[in-house]
């Protein structure tokens, strides 16, 4: 479970390379490379809301299944944040 977490977190960490600092991707990694997946998932949500990045709604869902997956540990009101506007 944890396994396919690191993965798709590392995968949109390439699909956000564009648009987000390449130091909080790092940092981010960094904790998938210290077995700090939810913390991880947690941060990268965190840096996506405070850097105004806009989520295509693919890329949204993504982060939705990945947080049921570990259990939520980026807060609802976090994760309403990163909605997509329609």
């Amino acid at each position: 479970m944890e396994t396919d977490a690191r993965a798709g977190l590392r995968a949109m960490g390439q699909l956000l390379e564009d648009r987000l600092a390449q130091d909080r991707i790092a940092m981010v990694l960094d904790l998938l490379d210290r077995n700090e997946v939810p913390l991880a998932l947690d941060q990268l949500c965190a840096d996506i809301d405070e850097s105004g990045v806009t989520l295509h709604p693919t890329e949204y869902l993504q982060l939705c299944e990945l947080n049921t997956l570990l259990g939520q540990p980026a807060a609802p009101t976090l994760m309403r944040r990163l909605r997509p506007p329609r």
